[in-house]
């Protein structure tokens, strides 16, 4: 009798933890987990983990700073003018599947009258951030609304192209040097339209040669340090070359953001003849990402 006593009081006891745990595996949810202690400045992390902090939402900014003002020929041919990093806030951002964002800048042109400030604005939607294998370069972006029709990735590296450059250290992509739009940007400058027909011209014999899209990421990642909420912050990134350039891409598959794009010298050898203003044009697609305000992150 003692013995089933006992049975019956370690049963009801069992029974009433089971349903404390249940309770509390019910309750369960992402992100309500107890907290061990303060949160860590992001510039105080370890730069891996630091790079996995840095993921957008609706509102968060950064400035694109770029060589040459891609915004119309004019721009191009007039030495006047002073141009200002282009500031982008993010509109949608949906991390392997797609993003939106707006962007605006000023230039202010020196002219007899003193300077004048001009400013321009834009929007860049459909970006590819699932399957894409081509860059959006900001040399394209007209003022206005501008669709990369789900076929280009923008300033980012799709998951596909990503997770294959990170766990095969290879991947193709294309940087967008050579698009359709460099007929309307350049119309009406004939040397600069030669040199870019001589560069499509360019591009399809090394086609015959070698794979110029496959880039290829050297070994272990790069500690680079970027500017976020305003302070210096040291980063993992993905350091990558192909035949157009190099590339490095912040190491965070729910945001691989290209950092910084240069173009190959080589790839504009075409241009050697040309006089220095038009050989500007070698720069004319290379940016830095700077001066990120990222709400996460904070």
């Amino acid at each position: 009798m003692n013995r089933w006593i006992t049975w019956v009081v370690a049963g009801a006891v069992l029974l009433v933890l089971g349903a404390g745990c249940r309770d509390r595996l019910a309750s369960w949810r992402p992100g309500t987990e107890p907290t061990t202690g303060e949160t860590r400045a992001l510039e105080t992390l370890p730069p891996a983990e630091a790079a996995q902090k840095i993921v957008f939402m609706g509102g968060d900014t950064f400035e694109v700073h770029s060589t040459v003002f891609g915004m119309g020929t004019n721009l191009l041919e007039n030495t006047k003018w002073k141009t200002q990093p282009r500031e982008v806030t993010i509109k949608r951002f949906a991390p392997f599947f797609l993003a939106e964002f707006n962007w605006a800048l000023r230039a202010i042109e020196r002219t007899e009258k003193g300077n004048e400030e001009v400013t321009a604005s834009g929007t860049v939607s459909e970006i590819n951030l699932q399957s894409a294998h081509v860059l959006g370069s900001p040399t394209y972006w007209q003022p206005g609304p501008v669709s990369l029709n789900g076929d280009k990735s923008g300033l980012w590296l799709s998951d596909d192209a990503y997770q294959e450059l990170d766990k095969t250290g290879k991947t193709a992509l294309s940087f967008g040097l050579v698009d359709d739009a460099a007929n309307q940007l350049f119309k009406g400058l004939k040397e600069v339209a030669d040199a870019f027909a001589k560069l499509k011209g360019n591009q399809k014999v090394e086609e015959k040669k070698k794979e110029i899209t496959l880039l290829e990421a050297e070994k272990d990642p790069v500690e680079v340090t970027i500017k976020v909420n305003g302070k210096d912050v040291k980063v993992h990134a993905i350091r990558a070359k192909n035949w157009f350039g190099e590339v490095l891409v912040l190491k965070n598959r729910h945001n691989p953001l290209v950092l910084k794009l240069s173009v190959n010298p080589v790839t504009y050898g075409v241009v050697a003849g040309m006089n220095e203003q038009e050989r500007s044009l070698k720069n004319v697609f290379g940016y830095e990402i700077k001066n990120l305000k990222v709400q996460a992150a904070q």
